[in-house]
């Protein structure tokens, strides 16, 4: 994403080890990409909650949450840096990193990073350490819908469009709308002026008079054509295109289910990781 807006928000996070606390920052899109989408309810919040460390393995443990704004959905990209000189520079993003790190991470209470340090940068002794966990968040697949979104273009050309594409002119499919009934009319309309000439072609009483109504007629009848058939072809090319990012959509939301629930995993999320034991007896994934 360019041009982002940053909004940080610090949380002092006292750890068993002092040295460790975070910065939780969230990035929001401009404010052009708001108006894009104006029935968001609220802006989706970064949480973090306690730092620890593992010394004996050699990781550190980083949970946090990630919350949606109210009902819209929002997919977020999170990354994990670190200072040791009060901010003047940060590393990152790092790399050896396991759990809710990376592109499409869903929004959830129970989000944790695991970074191993040893691996990474094997001198890291985390002398005046701060992390920074930044999080940059874009519409959802989830708002959207799959192929059942081709009734509505079905029903009126263009209208799935919104339903299977996150727009920024909210109203685009209008254009495709009354390009497709202006279409639909000049057929109409083309076509009565033909039968009205081809009525005076019959009615000519001269030769000249004949051939001269009667091509106008052909004319009419050609443009009458052309029109229908271009108002079908672009009907039908939306409801295919439609069908196509909703078949499309239905993928990427299967696919980001399924990272999730692998991450899940990897951050041993209902796993308590310092002494391998489970902390919750029953854990279902949505």
């Amino acid at each position: 994403m360019k041009n982002l807006l940053k909004v940080v928000i610090y949380f002092s996070l006292f750890s068993v080890f002092p040295a460790y606390f975070s910065i939780a920052q969230i990035v929001v899109p401009t404010l052009r990409e708001f108006r894009a989408n104006p029935n968001r309810p609220a802006q989706p919040q970064l949480i973090q909650s306690r730092t620890r460390i593992d010394r004996k393995n050699k990781k550190i443990y980083i949970p946090y949450k990630l919350v949606d704004g109210g009902n819209y959905l929002s997919e977020f990209d999170v990354d994990l840096y670190y200072t040791q000189d009060d901010g003047q520079t940060f590393v990152g993003p790092l790399a050896k990193v396991k759990g809710h790190v990376g592109e499409n991470i869903l929004a959830g209470d129970d989000k944790r990073i695991i970074w191993d340090f040893a691996i990474e940068n094997p001198k890291f002794t985390g002398q005046n350490v701060t992390f920074k966990l930044e999080a940059r968040y874009r519409p959802s697949v989830f708002n959207l819908k799959n192929e059942e979104a081709m009734l509505y273009s079905l029903l009126v050309p263009g209208l799935g469009n919104n339903k299977v594409k996150n727009t920024r002119i909210r109203f685009k499919w209008v254009f495709i709308a009354l390009a497709t009934y202006g279409l639909i009319g000049s057929s109409f309309y083309f076509k009565n002026l033909s039968d009205q000439n081809y009525k005076k072609y019959l009615a000519a009483t001269t030769a000249e008079e004949a051939q001269r109504e009667y091509n106008l007629a052909n004319t009419e009848y050609v443009i009458a054509n052309l029109s229908a058939i271009t108002a079908a072809t672009l009907w039908a090319t939306n409801i295919i295109r439609v069908g196509i990012r909703g078949a499309w959509n239905r993928r990427q939301k299967q696919k980001i289910l399924e990272k999730n629930i692998r991450l899940n995993q990897e951050a041993l999320i209902g796993v308590n990781p310092w002494n391998a034991t489970p902390m919750l007896s029953l854990k279902i994934d949505f």
